[in-house]
């Protein structure tokens, strides 16, 4: 027997199958997240999957408390973090500071894709 869903003994679900994920499409800039985790208001990080679309941006600059990881699976992504800023491609990560000010855009031809890691969510 085949199951979708695994729970662990505290009721956690381990596994989240690709069309099981939530799905949130922002309207402003077309980007498109897919969470990795069935619920990540109780865990200590927030993996995405994120597509960001040609000429779309964060739509804006942000700042947070925490932590963000990427790895750019596709695309070419301008990554601006306070002073720094670096156009990142396929295979290239990154690791900073939310509480940095950041801003990020899709500077490619194509959709840029990202494992993108927050913590906490």
């Amino acid at each position: 027997m085949q199951r979708e869903e695994y729970l662990n003994d505290n009721d956690e679900q381990i596994f989240v199958k690709k069309e099981k994920r939530t799905r949130i499409v922002y309207p402003n800039n077309k980007v498109i997240r897919e969470l990795l985790v069935k619920d990540p208001s109780n865990k200590l990080m927030e993996p995405a999957y994120k597509i960001i679309p040609v000429n779309s941006d964060s739509n804006g600059w942000h700042r947070h408390k925490g932590e963000e990881f990427g790895y750019i699976l596709n695309g070419k992504l301008e990554l601006r973090v306070a002073d720094e800023v670096c156009v990142l491609e396929k295979g290239d990560s990154f690791y900073f500071s939310s509480s940095l000010m950041h801003y990020s855009k899709n500077v490619g031809d194509c959709d840029v894709e990202t494992i993108w890691i927050v913590a906490p969510p």
